[in-house]
């Protein structure tokens, strides 16, 4: 339902019912810049989706009319009072909006996640499959530097402060050393062409 429509509905309605309704039309229009602001705070930020939210606020104020929730007998006190029912359909219906979409976001991810957990348990698969092949091929023909350096880092996944750490050894001498190692690795087997990305 668009607004026009929703509003069309709820205008008809409250001059239907009585004179006294008459300013409605008038009403609805200076607040509807301050209903769009409310849905906005409430997380609806994209125009269209405001649109929506306020097109469906607008339809529960014309069943909420319709049903006799407001009879006018004081008008200043009623349209306060209005104001504030219709504030609060306002706010109710852009945080069941947002609880909707954020359901919708959980389902997709859901079903993304699924996939992703496909391939990424493929891409695990490669990697140990890799480094098996590192230990298996590679290693043995390195020298006894390289290849401890290389066995920490790529092996086992240890970072240059836990290699340091375990080896005692400073940083940056660590870090001298794994590309050390790399390059060793890089001129033995043709710029990583075994495979392994190190």
């Amino acid at each position: 339902m668009t607004p026009e429509l929703a509003y069309g509905l709820v205008k008809s309605t409250y001059f239907r019912q009585s004179d006294e309704w008459g300013y409605w039309n008038q009403w609805v229009h200076e607040h509807e810049h301050h209903w769009v602001r409310i849905i906005a705070s409430r997380g609806v930020f994209s125009v269209a989706d405001r649109e929506v939210v306020l097109a469906d606020s607008l339809f529960k104020m014309y069943c909420a009319v319709r049903a006799g929730h407001f009879l006018v007998r004081e008008p200043r006190q009623t349209a306060k009072d209005l104001l504030a029912y219709c504030d609060q359909i306002v706010r109710n219906t852009a945080i069941d909006a947002v609880k909707a979409r954020a359901r919708e976001l959980r389902r997709r991810r859901g079903s993304i996640n699924a996939a992703d957990e496909g391939v990424q348990d493929a891409r695990e698969a490669l990697e140990n499959e890799l480094r098996a092949r590192l230990v298996r091929e590679v290693l043995p023909s390195l020298s006894g530097q390289a290849r401890k350096y290389l066995f920490l880092h790529v092996v086992l996944d240890l970072s240059v402060r836990e290699i340091s750490d375990i080896l005692a050894e400073p940083p940056a001498t660590v870090h001298g050393r794994i590309k050390s190692a790399k390059d060793e690795f890089r001129r033995g087997w043709g710029n990583g062409e075994a495979g392994v990305a190190i």
